[in-house]
């Protein structure tokens, strides 16, 4: 039988985005209050969901999104105009001053990494101006710096009319679980993890099961609603979220 650590975190608000770190260490979270359009940022530790650091973000940001972060600061863009999407404002914070670290408002970006930044001039055609994110200057190549890295893993989804999704819905009928639409599948080590929307109690439901290479299920979570499944592995973790405000972490 497969043993499970299992930790969850619970959030006053919805989850937005969820980045993991480069060295799989940390894990960010961006949550959004819907009432007052408050964000805050939390850094997490990875391997039992403590909150190492937070902080929250000006109201007056709109369709925040965060672009790459470390323990020291958190690059983000933000919409100048709504009439033009592709014109943003990136803003560099650290965790601590409620003052940016530097500022460059109403740029059309092409690539940003934790130190760096590549953007459109704004009056040359056609030039790319690429600078180090808090001297400003600039620099003849970016530094690449990925947000995640080659262990983290997505599932892989399998429509109805696929032969795969077939397949699965004969390995779970002896649990009298019929999948509905989709299939999410992946394969860590030695378990399956599967995820679907099924009928129960004449309502569409989301549940989540973890089988063992003999196809018996060792883990089985049934969602309060039927709402988008995020999961990815993380260096022998499945991460999920519960509801809108709550995360679990299962440890094989």
């Amino acid at each position: 039988m497969i043993q499970f650590n299992e930790y969850s975190i619970n959030f006053e608000h919805n989850i937005l985005q969820i980045l993991p770190s480069t060295n799989s260490e940390y894990l960010f979270v961006l949550t959004c209050d819907t009432e007052s359009k408050l964000f805050t940022a939390f850094l997490l530790d990875s391997k039992k969901l403590n909150i190492i650091k937070q902080r929250q973000f000006p109201t007056d940001f709109k369709a925040l999104a965060v672009k790459a972060y470390s323990i020291e600061k958190i690059v983000l863009t933000h919409f100048s105009e709504f009439n033009n999407p592709d014109i943003i404002d990136l803003v560099v914070f650290d965790w601590e001053n409620d003052q940016p670290l530097v500022d460059y408002p109403s740029i059309k970006p092409k690539k940003v990494t934790l130190d760096s930044l590549s953007f459109e001039h704004p009056t040359i055609q056609n030039k790319v101006i690429n600078v180090d994110l808090l001297s400003g200057n600039e620099v003849l190549e970016l530094n690449e710096e990925k947000i995640s890295d080659e262990h983290t893993r997505f599932p892989i989804s399998y429509s109805k009319e696929s032969e795969y999704f077939k397949w699965f819905t004969k390995l779970l009928r002896p649990y009298d679980i019929n999948p509905i639409q989709k299939v999410y599948y992946l394969k860590i080590e030695n378990v399956l993890i599967l995820s679907t929307n099924v009928m129960y109690s004449d309502a569409v439901r989301q549940v989540l099961i973890v089988l063992d290479t003999l196809g018996k299920i060792c883990h089985k979570h049934l969602f309060e609603e039927a709402e988008p499944l995020i999961s990815f592995h993380v260096n022998e973790k499945l991460l999920y979220i519960n509801t809108k405000h709550r995360m679990k972490l299962l440890v094989f």
